[in-house]
């Protein structure tokens, strides 16, 4: 999956949206029922006809996943967020993680339009969830898809090794390659709050979490150059080694405290980090 979406990611326009008009009759498998699939391809199509006409981003439109048995509604604006629902609700991205009891806390930095939580209120509905995302139109998405959840709390903040009122972030048309540093696939910076975890927690009003999810797009050493591991149990984090340029070798001294397992991903310098308390 991650090899198509690479591939839908960087066609041309008129190849992207033809490649998303096949990609859009799998990403049904995700409804339950005719009208929830048909919901989810006319999204899709509007999407699509967004992209071709140069149109990326519009009103946000609901579609219905079906995952573990319960209907989820998320609100998507772009193309992209497809993928995101299809790692989360069809690949099961999350599904495997096993913890040595249901979390009282989870805490997403780099939360996106929020599919990793709603995926998670669904296997541990008790839980409490707080979510910080930098990209201000990501965020708008985040706020109405957790609408619905209590014991909900968001931030919009980039992390940062140190506090700062204003941080240059740089979206991106597909959001989840947005991220704190320029490149090619990325748009002018905005300006949003740079927050280390600590004030992050504190703001969210959090003394410790028990789980601890990380996907911010190579921000990641900045994370744990600062980290004070009696803050959280088990740690889920996708370890950007291509953007920031620290191997996994140089995490595990970061972590003493915790049992660090890295799997690489498709894509080389990219690891699925899984850091367990010892």
């Amino acid at each position: 999956m991650r090899d198509l979406l690479g591939r839908r990611h960087r066609a041309p326009r008129l190849l992207r949206a033809q490649l998303y008009a096949v990609a859009c009759v799998g990403f049904t498998q995700m409804a339950r029922g005719p009208a929830d699939r048909l919901r989810l391809l006319l999204v899709g199509a509007g999407l699509i006809g967004r992209e071709v006409t140069g149109r990326k981003h519009g009103a946000p439109r609901p579609v219905a996943i079906d995952y573990r048995g319960q209907r989820l509604i998320v609100w998507v604006d772009r193309l992209n967020d497809l993928d995101v629902l299809w790692e989360v609700f069809a690949d099961k991205q999350y599904d495997e993680l096993r913890l040595p009891q249901p979390p009282s806390t989870i805490l997403d930095l780099g939360a996106h339009i929020g599919t990793t939580l709603l995926a998670l209120h669904v296997r541990y509905p008790e839980a409490r969830l707080a979510a910080v995302e930098p990209d201000p139109a990501t965020f708008r998405r985040l706020e109405r898809n957790l609408a619905g959840l209590q014991q909900t709390s968001l931030l919009q903040a980039a992390v940062t090794a140190r506090d700062d009122d204003q941080v240059d972030f740089f979206p991106s048309d597909d959001a989840w390659v947005s991220g704190s540093t320029p490149s090619g696939e990325r748009g002018e910076p905005v300006t949003v709050p740079g927050r280390c975890l600590a004030t992050l927690m504190r703001d969210l009003g959090l003394d410790y979490v028990d789980l601890l999810k990380v996907d911010i797009e190579g921000a990641e050493w900045a994370l744990v150059s600062n980290l004070d591991e009696r803050q959280f149990g088990t740690l889920v984090m996708e370890w950007h080694a291509d953007m920031h340029g620290h191997t996994i070798e140089e995490l595990r001294p970061m972590l003493p405290a915790h049992d660090v397992i890295a799997e690489p991903l498709r894509t080389p310098g990219r690891y699925m980090v899984i850091a367990r308390p010892v």
